[in-house]
């Protein structure tokens, strides 16, 4: 029985009237694009064609971007399935733009690109903790295609949870976010496969998640894990999710390098049952569980040193926090700023900050003389549910301007949101007291 994922959401579409609503809306995401992406090992000839954009361009041409003098670039920190906080965000940045007439029912398509040749960069976890994980990546894939056009782009850097979702792991995983992915990815690996038995390969652990997630699978195949770069110098900024480290940078082929290997590990299929595995997974229960074990221990074990948890010395480029905690505080590592700076010295070029997501602050601010900006503000209502706030950094010919724009206080200089500040040391230079209200 051949079945179709015909658009996403149509069943459960909802209104948004308002975008902070104590129950959250659901979102129409009818996936109608000129340009089609196939799940691997889906032939042709199935009536199944589930039009999914990807992102524009592959992670080798992202790990150092030029900019043009006055070129803007917009991060946004973790995103964790809050997709009214991200459009929020998006919208007061000026970056995109919901059609008229389209605000109680917004059709992910129908989003409009108004940020020209700005780039977005979103710095990692997207996956977990709310209930539009999904419908977050076909957005930021919708934004991807559309700014390229006008000369901008999005980059899309891995987080720790891109990364345990993969390995599936899924302690953080919203209820609702599980349901999102077995809405549109279960009823179709049904298909695919021609029965429910799939399922008992992965022992019961979120099967559609794990099977979309995992090296190979079909976020893969759509274009989006093996898209994701671990790191991205774009100007005189170092975009990366947790930090990186002169080690990181030494050991594992610097941020192109490690870019690559994350690629190859996010698209290659990395575990096939052996011969007979299969059909012994409708038998025993410790058949079924050791199935599900061995796909665990054979993903693990392939994955990239760098993409681990590392060791408490030498942490992991998406799990340390020497550079952001504790949160709203200069950094409780000693050596934070020397470890700082040997990387960005080893990145070379012009390198001047790094932009970092992970660790929740109750705003975004800076630290070790504004080399170092935390962006993730723990926006989703499965972390703190603070209201979202983007970085703007303003290429210049021989500084750049840093600015932060939140939807409670308007655009706010980059001298008043570093901790040095407190202690009468300014950082960045600022932008004025312009204020936009969200």
């Amino acid at each position: 029985m051949t079945r179709t994922l015909r658009g996403l959401y149509e069943d459960s579409t909802r209104t948004l009237r308002g975008l902070y609503e104590e129950s959250p809306p659901k979102y129409s995401h009818r996936l109608q694009t000129s340009t089609h992406t196939h799940l691997r090992g889906l032939s042709t000839s199935s009536a199944f064609s589930y039009t999914f954009p990807t992102p524009t361009s592959p992670p080798s041409s992202l790990s150092h971007i030029p900019l043009t003098p006055n070129q803007k670039v917009y991060a946004i920190g973790d995103v964790h399935g809050s997709l009214k906080k991200l459009l929020h965000a998006l919208t007061v940045a000026k970056l995109v733009k919901i059609p008229e007439g389209k605000e109680d029912e917004i059709v992910l398509k129908d989003v409009e690109w108004i940020g020209g040749d700005s780039l977005l960069v979103q710095c990692g976890d997207v996956l977990d903790r709310g209930s539009f994980e999904c419908a977050c990546f076909h957005l930021l894939a919708v934004l991807s295609r559309k700014a390229a056009e006008e000369g901008g782009g999005v980059v899309l850097c891995l987080g720790n949870h891109e990364v345990l979702n993969t390995l599936g792991l899924f302690n953080y995983a919203d209820k609702g976010g599980n349901e999102e992915f077995e809405r549109i990815f279960g009823d179709f690996f049904d298909a695919q496969s021609g029965s429910e038995s799939w399922r008992l390969n992965y022992a019961g652990n979120q099967p559609a998640r794990w099977r979309a997630c995992e090296p190979g699978g079909a976020f893969s195949s759509f274009g989006f894990l093996n898209n994701f770069v671990l790191a991205t110098q774009i100007g005189r900024s170092v975009f990366v999710h947790g930090g990186l480290t002169k080690e990181h940078l030494e050991e594992y082929g610097g941020i192109e390098g490690m870019n690559e290997k994350a690629r190859r590990w996010f698209e290659e299929e990395v575990y096939r049952p052996e011969v007979g595995e299969e059909e012994k997974v409708g038998g025993e229960v410790k058949d079924i569980v050791a199935c599900a074990q061995n796909r665990a221990r054979a993903i693990q074990s392939s994955m990239p040193e760098f993409l681990g948890g590392g060791s408490p010395d030498t942490p992991s480029p998406v799990w340390m926090r020497d550079y952001s905690s504790p949160a709203d505080s200069k950094p409780g590592n000693d050596s934070a700023n020397k470890l700082l700076q040997n990387a960005l010295d080893t990145i070379g070029g012009e390198a001047a900050r790094m932009v970092v997501g992970h660790t929740p602050q109750s705003r975004i601010n800076s630290a070790c003389g504004g080399k170092v900006w935390r962006i993730d503000v723990g926006m989703s209502e499965g972390v703190m549910n603070n209201m979202p706030e983007m970085l703007e950094i303003v290429h210049g010919e021989v500084e750049d301007t840093v600015t932060v724009i939140s939807t409670r206080e308007g655009r706010v200089a980059a001298g008043d949101r570093t901790m040095e500040s407190q202690g009468g040391e300014k950082g960045e230079k600022g932008d004025s007291d312009i204020f936009l209200r969200g």
